[in-house]
């Protein structure tokens, strides 16, 4: 059953994974695209998560990193960060209609041209750069998108064992989410 699955399937699962019968590399040069929520890099020793965040791009090679909630901070601002993550020199870091950005993209190639795309009614967004490589012009996407709050409704729900209307109140949120 697996292996007819696989058979079915096959063209999707070409897509992202690829198998050399030659034994030979792919002639194709290899372009990495990595993204993170870095949750404002709260999760500890603000400029030591920033440079341990640039060291585990740097050690895989990334060509583009898209973080969403990157907010610099007020001591260790996108000058100091964009030295972090020297190793890719080209940044878009667009303001929003609050003046804030959180959404950024380091990149290995220049960026030729460069989008902000701000979500009606929510203080999510994306954005999109255009980088040229090997003569191919290719844009990447990166969204920040809003949570549903269904695990934070979970807790709720618990909260209310052995109660039916309160039982029911959060699963009509959570279905209204």
């Amino acid at each position: 059953v697996p292996l007819l699955a696989l058979a079915l399937n096959w063209t999707y699962v070409s897509d992202f994974y690829r198998i050399s019968f030659s034994g030979a590399e792919d002639a194709q040069p290899r372009f990495r695209v990595a993204t993170l929520n870095s949750h404002a890099f709260r999760m500890g020793n603000y400029e030591g998560v920033v440079r341990e965040t640039a060291h585990f791009f740097n050690r895989r090679q990334a060509d583009i990193v898209c973080l969403q909630e990157f907010v610099p901070a007020s001591k260790y601002g996108l000058d100091s960060i964009a030295v972090d993550f020297g190793f890719l020199p080209h940044v878009y870091h667009p303001l929003d209609h609050r003046g804030i950005s959180e959404l950024t993209v380091f990149s290995r190639y220049p960026i030729t041209d460069c989008g902000f795309i701000p979500f009606r009614d929510s203080d999510n967004s994306a954005l999109w750069i255009d980088v040229t490589v090997d003569g191919r012009k290719l844009r990447v996407l990166t969204a920040h998108l809003q949570t549903t709050g269904v695990s934070s409704a979970r807790g709720q729900l618990n909260r209310q064992s052995g109660n039916i209307e309160g039982q029911t109140a959060v699963l009509n949120s959570m279905s209204d989410r």
